[in-house]
């Protein structure tokens, strides 16, 4: 039996979508590249029980980053335990080691980019600084729930060059309420929402390797804090074996 007109519809219609997909793949990650003003559309959740944003801590390890298991879950972590034993060593080259290795607090939620909406939904990763600025215009009564569909607001991510890291203090809600989309739009996007929360689940690494990660940190490394400084939290690969910073490792080795 041949297939009916509307069979036909569908398989191209995902056919289409699968060619999104494959041209998008490994970019379902955002944050703003250059300095100035993006355009974004924050989107609910799913779950009327779970915010639109996943926050969680990250720890940078070298040019690594992995998720905190205490600040996230509050389980043991066994570079929280370096940090504190690093800082009471009292000494200016253990504080700036311990500022390295101190958690960095993280939020993914699901976006558009306005000017991008046929690559589907993106996986905004920031930090503090717009999290506090999206939380006060959803606590304004003149803005209210920025998320909703349809009469919500656009936020537009202003990104400037600030004395140590970029800042973006000047970020804002946009005045007028809008539709987030077409009704066509709203529904493919509220269907390709990402698990924010089953990404930081499935890349959270275990005390021990946590711990053993530590035991390899060259002594050579320079890198330091930006706020934005995650921008795709996969898989994370493993340092090698390179001059191990003694100090730390004797602490690491006594934390049990």
């Amino acid at each position: 039996m041949a297939m009916t007109e509307e069979m036909l519809a569908k398989l191209r219609q995902k056919y289409e979508q699968q060619k999104r997909s494959e041209n998008t793949r490994g970019s379902w990650y955002w944050t703003p590249k250059s300095f100035g003003q993006h355009t974004i559309r924050f989107l609910p959740s799913q779950d009327p029980n779970k915010y639109f944003f996943k926050e969680t801590g990250i720890h940078k390890i070298d040019e690594q980053r992995v998720y905190c298991p205490k600040f996230t879950n509050g389980e043991n972590c066994p570079i929280c335990e370096a940090v504190k034993s690093l800082y009471e060593r009292d000494t200016p080259e253990d504080a700036e080691h311990a500022k390295q290795l101190k958690v960095q607090r993280k939020f993914y939620s699901n976006v558009v980019v306005r000017g991008k909406e046929d690559e589907g939904v993106k996986i905004y990763s920031y930090g503090i600084q717009v999290h506090k600025k999206v939380l006060g215009f959803i606590a304004n009564p003149e803005w209210g729930d920025i998320t909703d569909l349809k009469e919500g607001y656009d936020f537009i991510v202003d990104k400037q060059q600030g004395p140590m890291c970029p800042n973006y203090d000047s970020s804002y809600a946009t005045k007028n309420p809008s539709s987030a989309g077409t009704p066509k739009e709203m529904e493919d996007w509220m269907n390709g929402l990402h698990d924010i929360y089953g990404l930081v689940d499935k890349n959270m690494k275990s005390y021990d390797e946590l711990r053993n990660l530590l035991m390899m940190t060259p002594t050579s490394s320079t890198s330091t804090r930006t706020e934005e400084g995650l921008e795709e939290p996969t898989k994370i690969e493993t340092i090698k074996p390179g001059d191990v910073d003694e100090n730390l490792l004797n602490e690491i080795r006594n934390i049990t």
